[in-house]
C-alpha cells in the first residue's frame, strides 16, 4: 500500500523544503491561495489550494485546516483511492482536527494531542523541570476552578512583586501574554484567559532562546541555542508576539550552551518516555547579567524554528529534523547524500523574521510582495530568483515566504510579511537589530501598506 503524505497549512511555509525532497506522494495542501502557492505550483510542485484568497483573514491556523477537513468533497478528492495509505501532518494540532482526520481514515504523523497538550502545559512546567533538577523562573499556577481574581493578584504581588507577566496555560506566538502592573489591569486582563493561567516574575533585559529537537526511537537530534527575536518595536507593537529567529550565537558563553543543551536533552529524554517521538522545541530565558538560564515553554509542536532549520539542513546535506519526525511514523528512505549531523555555522548567518503590523490601527495592503528572493539595494527591492529554498540565497538576500495580499485589511498585530536572511538579524554582542535589518523591515512594511 502506498503511502501519501500531506501537509496542511493555513499558507504553505513550515513544509515548503521538503518539496524537492519526498517527491513521490507528497503533497502541501493550503488554505489560503496566494502567491506562494502560486509560484510552488508553477514550478511544478504538488500544492493543492483550498481557494481562500483573503490572506489577512483573522482565522487561527487550526480552525483554518479545521474547516478544509470538514468538507468532505473537497477531502475525498486528497485522499483518493483506498489502494493509498494517507497520512497528515501539522504546525499546530488540535482535537477537533484529529477527530476529523479520523473521520476520513488518515492518520497523523505527529504525537496524539493528549500527549501534545500534557507536555506543552505551562502549568506542569515546574513540575516537570523540578523533578530532573532544571531552574525556572518564579511562576504561580492557576487553574481556572480554583481561581479568585482578588486573591490571585494578592498573591502574585507578594510572591512575584510588580510588575508580573500572566499567560494561558496554551498557546502559541505570545498570544495571551501580559505584563500586569496593578489591580485593574490583572482583572482586565486575566478575563480574556481562558482556562488555566501562568504567572511568573517579571525579568527585564533578558534574552530569549530557542532550542530544536527531534526525538526518535534510538537517538535526540539536538540544534541551537539560537535566538528569539521578541519585543522589538520596528516588528510588532505587542511585546511578547514571537517575530522570528536569529541563528546567531555570539552573545552566549559555552558556559550558558552546555547549561542549556544539559536541560534540554533531560526534558527530552522525559518527553521519550511517555511516547513522544518527532520535533519539539524547548524555550528558555538568558539573564546576561546573572547568566543565569531559565526554561520558559515546552512547544510539544513543530515550531516557527523548524522552517529555517529545514531550510539549512538541507543546504548543508543534512538530514532534516522535518524528515526524520516524518520517519518515526512512516518509513522514508533518506535523501541521497544526506547525512545525520550539526549545522555548522562557521562565520555564516540565517535569520527568519515575521513582520507585523506595528500601528495601532488597521491598515489596508496597497501592494503585494510575490514570494521569491530579492535583492534590496537602497530602496530598490528587485525579484532576483523564484524560489523559496534557502539553498538558492547568497549573502543579502532577502527571501519573502509570506505577504499579505493587495487590498487585504491587516489589524495590529496581524503579520505583513515574512522573510528570511541569510545573515544575522540580531548584533554580536547585543540584543538589538541590526541596522542593515531595520532598513530591510521598514521598507518591505512600507512597501506593502503604503
Amino acid at each position: 500500500m502506498r503511502n501519501k503524505i500531506l501537509f496542511l497549512e493555513k499558507v504553505p511555509f513550515m513544509g515548503v523544503e521538503l518539496l524537492d525532497l519526498l517527491v513521490e506522494n507528497y503533497y502541501i495542501v493550503s488554505y489560503h491561495s496566494d502567491s506562494t502557492t502560486t509560484l510552488l505550483q508553477k514550478k511544478g510542485f504538488p500544492v493543492v489550494c483550498y481557494k481562500n484568497t483573503n490572506a489577512s483573514e483573522n482565522i487561527l491556523g487550526g480552525d483554518a485546516i479545521a474547516r478544509v477537513l470538514k468538507n468532505k468533497k473537497f477531502m475525498k478528492k486528497i485522499v483518493g483511492n483506498k489502494g493509498t495509505k494517507t497520512r497528515a501532518l501539522f504546525f499546530y494540532t488540535t482535537k477537533e482536527m484529529e477527530s476529523l482526520c479520523k473521520s476520513h481514515n488518515i492518520s497523523l504523523l505527529l504525537p496524539s494531542v493528549r500527549l501534545q497538550k500534557k507536555l506543552g502545559d505551562k502549568l506542569s512546567l515546574e513540575q516537570f523541570c523540578k523533578q530532573m533538577g532544571i531552574k525556572t523562573n518564579t511562576t504561580i499556577a492557576y487553574k481556572r476552578v480554583a481561581y479568585t481574581p482578588s486573591r490571585a493578584y494578592e498573591d502574585c504581588v507578594q510572591k512575584l512583586g510588580l510588575p508580573f507577566v500572566i499567560q494561558s496555560s496554551f498557546g502559541a506566538s505570545g498570544e495571551s501574554t501580559y505584563k500586569i502592573h496593578s489591580a485593574e489591569e490583572f482583572l482586565l486582563l486575566s478575563n480574556k484567559i481562558s482556562g488555566g493561567l501562568r504567572a511568573s516574575k517579571y525579568l527585564g533585559d533578558i534574552v530569549p532562546l530557542s532550542v530544536h529537537i527531534c526525538i526518535t526511537r534510538t537517538k535526540i537530534l539536538f540544534e541551537g541555542p539560537y535566538l528569539q527575536i521578541v519585543g522589538f518595536p520596528e516588528l510588532s507593537q505587542n511585546p511578547f508576539q514571537f517575530c522570528g529567529n536569529d541563528m546567531n550565537q555570539h552573545m552566549l558563553t559555552q558556559t550558558v550552551k552546555v547549561k542549556i543543551k544539559s536541560a534540554s536533552i533531560k526534558l527530552a529524554q522525559f518527553a521519550r518516555t511517555l511516547g513522544y517521538r518527532g520535533i519539539l522545541g524547548i524555550d528558555f530565558l538568558y539573564d546576561p547579567s546573572s547568566k543565569e538560564v531559565y526554561v520558559q515553554e515546552i512547544n510539544s509542536r513543530l515550531v516557527g524554528l523548524t522552517r529555517l532549520i529545514t531550510g539549512v539542513q538541507k543546504e548543508q546535506k543534512l538530514t532534516p529534523h522535518l524528515l526524520s519526525h516524518i520517519q518515526q511514523f512512516v518509513p522514508l528512505k533518506n535523501s541521497e547524500g544526506f547525512v545525520e549531523g550539526n549545522i555548522k555555522l562557521n562565520g555564516r548567518s540565517y535569520s527568519q523574521l515575521y513582520i507585523a503590523n506595528n500601528a495601532t490601527t488597521p491598515q489596508r495592503a496597497t501592494r503585494s510582495l510575490p514570494s521569491g528572493i530579492y535583492t534590496l539595494k537602497g530602496n530598490k527591492l528587485a525579484l532576483k530568483k523564484e524560489s523559496l529554498f534557502v539553498a538558492d540565497m547568497t549573502r543579502g538576500d532577502i527571501m519573502c515566504t509570506f505577504a499579505v495580499n493587495k487590498g487585504d485589511n491587516v489589524q495590529p498585530s496581524d503579520i505583513v510579511a515574512k522573510i528570511i536572511l541569510k545573515e544575522a538579524a540580531i548584533e554580536k554582542k547585543a540584543y538589538r537589530l541590526t541596522k542593515k535589518t531595520k532598513h530591510t523591515v521598514a521598507h518591505i512594511r512600507r512597501y506593502i501598506l503604503g
